[in-house]
């Protein structure tokens, strides 16, 4: 390889592939790619929910992608979208870590491939630290964050009863520490 600036050519040199992970690149080197793949793929696409007049057809964070329809056929057809131009790109989707659920009062089977293989079909999954349920209700996720707040709790326990600690100390320590998790995006 060889690099052009201001019509001269460096002198030739070797690449090696992708850039280590940790290093301050790896993210932005990733996400760029990333979000020109969606881009192109999801460009002029008709499918996914319909919310408030708009129409939602992914949810992305980082690395995290969820892509959304009304119907089976539709979702096939984003799918086999961001498949087919991530692959153009040299990006390849997880198949492992690739799931589909359909969202509502009654249950449906999905049959939706990736790459000619078919996709596990869930009840439910973790998505940016929140419990998605097939039936569409947030029982589970309050569920799981009280549990959690519960935990942080008892570890204060010892805090709470510290004479030492002032009242004012121990609200602060609550608020940042059990009300931040049961409130943990329960805007969204």
């Amino acid at each position: 390889m060889a690099v052009r600036v201001d019509g001269d050519l460096s002198e030739w040199f070797i690449t090696i592939s992708g850039v280590m992970q940790g290093r301050v690149l790896s993210p932005l080197l990733f996400s760029i790619p990333l979000e020109v793949v969606i881009s192109l793929a999801l460009e002029n696409n008709e499918f996914g929910a319909k919310v408030s007049g708009f129409c939602i057809s992914n949810l992305r964070f980082a690395d995290d992608i969820c892509l959304i329809a009304e119907c089976n056929d539709d979702l096939q057809q984003t799918v086999d979208k961001v498949y087919t131009t991530g692959n153009r790109f040299g990006l390849e989707v997880n198949r492992t870590k690739t799931e589909v659920q359909c969202i509502g009062r009654e249950k449906q089977q999905m049959k939706t491939l990736l790459g000619g293989t078919e996709l596990t079909q869930c009840e439910e999954f973790v998505y940016l630290g929140c419990v998605v349920s097939a039936d569409g209700f947030c029982d589970r996720d309050a569920d799981k964050r009280i549990g959690l707040a519960a935990g942080i709790v008892r570890n204060l326990h010892s805090v709470r009863k510290a004479e030492d600690i002032s009242k004012s100390t121990k609200v602060l320590l609550y608020q940042s520490m059990v009300q931040s998790i049961v409130l943990y995006n329960s805007d969204t």
